[in-house]
């Protein structure tokens, strides 16, 4: 749609907003009636000539007056009131706002070579011409992880389009076979459900990084944007060993098992050797690590050697984003201050970097701070909105504002779709808030894990046995594994502040709330109005001095 249509639809929706188009037609109603009668006036009552035609100058004279009169007022059964400017919706963003004209998902390459295990190296492709994509300002790009979720889909192009609000997608495949390639791409309008343009290429292995980067071109001259010179600060690549050692990592980061990981490891470490210090392969180890620690996989202290790893990866590239963005994630439940500073780092040498953007916006929202929270998800949305972590923040935002209703539908929306991990255990934490303890009971029935040993299945279950005062049950529940996971968890710490409440256990609640805002936890608003789950502790004197001690932090902090 040209700017002139847009501007003229939005117009047209305030003529309607402020009921112009009503008073036009009840006007011309009015005056067509006001004149049959001027004229049978004129006759019967032998009125003179210039009567009617009177009435008709007053008509016209009434109209822009009534015109101007109901732009600027409402008419209702309260009176005569200033018609307000239309409220701009400021929602927790989740759907899909008008599609941006210049905007792409680049599908997962197909790996058409008779070896499975060339999976990675068409999954590379896939990545480097996203990375090459990303730095175009002026152009929305899907990142890698929304995109890989298409991964053998059989989804049409339209549908994929239309679920991530992209106009444009590229699709293609890679043939390996010994050192000869072979590649396809092409480029679709899904708008119109047209074909851009299509190319083969063929070559040797050396040649992928010119084939990446003709495609990238290819798109850009398309799209007419700007391919940008981004090479002092990018992940992009141009040493075939070290394309292939860093995707082969990532596609055994991504399969989220633990001999996965650990062989990932291990296969950095002999290109490390082999290659040489590399920002890229560090960072790459130190991402494997978090996420084995973040899996239970590993003890919370084996991140000090991913950060130690990262320090060195800083030094050898200080401006690569991936540094920082990892960096920032590792850190995070250490000094949540620091990471932040790490993740706008990132940000600002690649504005959609979607790690760096889902830790700022985690940090953020748990503060309770809606206008930035906002402003970066909206961005994330855009960019990442098929993500997990993208999902749950729908929910999580709204939570940490206190606006329970809107975070229940979101999560059990979630929970009932995708079977997001935690999903159904903050449904019910929201539930809390605003339905009686039978209902949360009656929801948690239906949607407890009774065998997951994750935390929040565990934490889920302490719910539950906290509601039915089952303290045997609840202290079962409350194994070492977890105490760890909430004693470096700040949202986790207030989650047990609220059961320990709940229970009428002070001592513990208290112990708890000073675990969370030492952590972190600083989202006075929620502690001190929302969180009508702490009352039992309201009138003690530690939790007058903990709501200073949240105050000052919360006042004080800047993003």
């Amino acid at each position: 749609m040209s700017d002139y249509q847009n501007n003229l639809s939005k117009f047209w929706h305030e003529l309607k907003r402020r009921k112009v188009v009503q008073v036009i037609v009840v006007y011309a109603t009015v005056a067509f009636i006001l004149l049959q009668v001027a004229s049978l006036l004129e006759d019967s009552m032998d009125l003179p000539s210039w009567f009617d035609k009177l009435v008709t100058i007053l008509l016209v004279i009434g109209f822009p007056i009534a015109i101007i009169f109901s732009w600027i007022f409402d008419v209702s059964s309260k009176g005569i009131s200033v018609t307000e400017p239309e409220a701009k919706k400021e929602p927790y963003p989740g759907s899909n706002t008008q599609v941006q004209e210049k905007s792409i998902i680049v599908l997962p390459f197909d790996n058409i070579s008779s070896d499975p295990e060339q999976e990675y190296f068409s999954d590379g492709l896939t990545e480097e011409i996203i990375t090459d994509l990303s730095y175009i300002k002026e152009l929305l790009v899907i990142s890698r992880s929304s995109a890989m979720s298409f991964k053998g889909s059989k989804k049409k192009i339209k549908e994929i389009a239309n679920e991530v609000n992209v106009r444009y997608v590229l699709e293609g495949s890679v043939r390996k076979s010994g050192n000869d390639l072979r590649i396809v791409a092409q480029l679709i309008d899904a708008q119109t459900d047209t074909h851009l343009w299509a190319e083969k290429y063929t070559g040797k292995l050396d040649d992928i990084f010119n084939i990446q980067e003709k495609v990238s071109k290819l798109i850009a001259q398309e799209l007419d944007v700007k391919l940008n010179n981004h090479s002092k600060n990018t992940t992009n690549i141009h040493d075939i060993k070290l394309f292939n050692a860093h995707y082969k990592a990532v596609t055994r980061i991504f399969r989220f098992t633990e001999e996965d990981m650990q062989k990932a490891i291990e296969e950095l470490d002999v290109a490390i050797q082999e290659i040489g210090p590399s920002a890229l392969l560090l960072s790459t180890k130190a991402w494997a690590i978090w996420h084995m620690v973040n899996m239970g996989i590993k003890p919370f202290e084996y991140l000090n050697e991913a950060e130690n790893i990262l320090q060195k990866a800083l030094i050898l590239d200080p401006n690569f984003p991936r540094n920082h963005a990892v960096l920032g994630w590792v850190i995070l439940l250490k000094d949540f201050r620091l990471a932040i500073t790490h993740f706008k780092k990132a940000l600002n040498l690649d504005p959609n970097d979607a790690t760096a953007l889902q830790g700022i916006v985690v940090i953020i929202s748990s503060l309770g701070i809606k206008s930035e929270s906002i402003n970066y998800y909206s961005r994330l949305q855009k960019i990442d909105p098929l993500n997990f972590l993208t999902m749950w923040l729908s929910g999580g935002i709204p939570f940490y504002q206190g606006d329970f209703k809107t975070a229940f539908t979101e999560w059990n929306k979630l929970f009932n779709n995708t079977q997001i991990v935690g999903a159904s255990f903050f449904a019910a934490m929201s539930m809390l808030y605003f339905e009686n303890k039978e209902k949360v009971l009656e929801f948690a029935n239906s949607a407890i894990n009774y065998k997951s040993n994750l935390s929040y299945d565990k934490l889920f279950r302490m719910l539950k046995y906290a509601l039915e005062k089952n303290m045997d049950k609840f202290k079962d529940e409350f194994d070492e594994n977890l105490k760890i996971s909430c004693d470096r968890d700040c949202t986790m710490a207030h989650h047990l502040a609220d059961f320990y409440s709940i229970l009428n256990l002070k001592k513990e609640a208290l112990y708890w709330l000073n675990m969370a805002i030492t952590k972190g936890f600083i989202n006075y608003p929620m502690i001190v109005e929302k969180d009508t789950l702490l009352d039992n502790i309201r009138g003690e004197k530690q939790f007058a001095e903990l709501l200073v001690k949240a105050k000052q932090e919360w006042e004080n902090f800047k993003v």
